[in-house]
């Protein structure tokens, strides 16, 4: 029989569950009361055959019963932040208000910063020092964040200093509409470069995919191979902010690398492709970003639909297809993602050559490049349960340097006045203490003692 985690118990109860499954008063799980179907979606989730599944039935009858998640525990300094009257009062006084648990946590950051001293306190000075914080910092405007600076302003008034709310004002903090547009990659040989860079097969792949599609990353971490039309060349993929499916469309060399990543890597008919979280492949994405050079942060958003809505549009792709492969509204993407190249404008208004190629060739260019770095990571990779590891070679290991631990001397004391300390560890410890008393380190203690 093949052995089965209690993960995969609760896993196969569920699809019995979904396809009609009557348990008894017991909570057992009554025989051939579930529909056609079940075997199937059984097999297609674990790679099992339908005898296995009456085997895990025959010893595990009983549906598991979910753990209650563990509380998370709060941080000591936070509920020592909490236990402040004005910052109880403050919490008060905005709830049902909009921004109240940001307001609230920038507080936090803020008290931190000046040294947990006490909100009510906190002077022209101080919000000098929090004005111009780096953890507060827009690095795209320069200055302090829009949103931390209306934090700071409430949590002034709250205070009683609406007279520092005249020198500390929101004035020119906004970004203007397209503040984003420079955040894109420009160039073919930026991409190419990003792409050479890239470690990982599925950050690899999503990338190529978003700058032909400019989907949000939770779009298409939900792809699964069913969702796939190679007859058609579309994916249909579900935009969770829209709560709607969109249809998008691919050339045939792109969805052949992805056919082959699927197969390569051993995705079920129903699993994700992309099961890393957005965390990770954001990671990738930076590192990346940062070995090829490229001069601000590159993030899931940043490098698949900012780039995909510029490259595209400056590509001669009209604004209609962009925003229907997309799924975003034309208005939306004039304001904050379409940056015009300044040489198609300088061409347009002044007659200077431009020759690029069109979006379709700069695609199909870049997917040979895709094809040769996948080859080069893939060397690296195996394929277990869909998911890419590391091959199996160890790599050594070097020891971490260890700290020497400083001797806590009160205890010393209070260990040797004990009566449950045997005699022997106390004639060692009063002997260290001399030496201590003496005014000699603890490295020189323990180096006498060894004599």
């Amino acid at each position: 029989m093949v052995r089965a985690t209690m993960q995969d118990i609760q896993k196969m109860h569920d699809i019995l569950k979904r396809h009609g499954a009557k348990y008894d008063p017991d909570g057992k799980v009554i025989k051939g009361t579930w529909r056609r179907g079940a075997g199937k979606e059984f097999s297609e989730t674990f790679g099992k055959t339908r005898a296995t599944m009456y085997n895990w039935l025959e010893a595990e009858p009983k549906r598991p019963v979910r753990e209650a998640p563990k509380r998370k525990r709060i941080p000591k300094y936070v509920e020592t932040f909490r236990d402040s009257e004005t910052v109880k009062d403050f919490i008060e006084k905005r709830v049902g208000k909009t921004h109240n648990t940001e307001y609230v946590t920038i507080g936090l950051i803020a008290w931190r910063i000046l040294g947990k001293k006490d909100p009510i306190s906190w002077v022209e000075e101080d919000y000098e020092i929090l004005w111009n914080h780096p953890d507060f910092r827009d690095e795209m405007m320069g200055t302090i964040s829009f949103h931390k600076a209306c934090a700071l302003r409430a949590w002034m008034k709250h205070c009683g200093r609406r007279d520092l709310q005249d020198i500390f004002t929101t004035d020119e903090l906004k970004r203007p509409k397209g503040a984003k547009k420079t955040h894109w990659l420009k160039s073919e040989y930026e991409i190419e470069s990003v792409i050479n860079n890239i470690e990982y097969p599925d950050t690899l792949i999503m990338f190529f995919i978003g700058i032909q599609c400019g989907s949000r990353f939770s779009s298409i971490k939900l792809t699964k191979p069913s969702d796939i039309s190679y007859a058609t060349n579309q994916i249909n993929m579900y935009e969770t902010k829209t709560k709607d499916y969109v249809e998008r469309d691919f050339p045939t060399e792109s969805l052949e690398l992805l056919k082959k990543y699927i197969y390569d890597f051993n995705f079920k008919t129903n699993q994700k492709i992309f099961p890393r979280k957005l965390t990770m492949i954001n990671d990738d994405l930076k590192q990346a970003g940062l070995k090829a050079g490229i001069s601000f942060t590159l993030t899931s958003h940043v490098a698949m639909k900012h780039t995909f809505v510029s490259l595209a549009s400056n590509r001669g792709v009209s604004l209609e297809v962009v925003s229907q492969q997309t799924g975003t509204d034309p208005t939306t993407l004039k304001d904050f993602y379409a940056g015009l190249d300044r040489r198609k404008i300088r061409h347009e208004l002044m007659g200077e050559e431009y020759s690029e190629p069109t979006y379709h060739e700069v695609i199909v260019a870049i997917n040979q490049t895709v094809r040769n770095r996948y080859q080069v990571i893939k060397e690296h990779l195996r394929a277990i349960d869909g998911l890419a590891k590391k091959d199996g070679r160890k790599t050594e290991k070097l020891p971490k340097p260890r700290k020497p631990r400083a001797v806590n001397w009160k205890a010393v004391e209070a260990m040797i006045k004990s009566e449950k300390t045997p005699p022997h560890l106390k004639k060692a410890w009063r002997a260290r203490l001399k030496l201590h008393r003496q005014g000699l380190s603890d490295a020189e203690i323990k180096e006498r003692m060894q004599k």
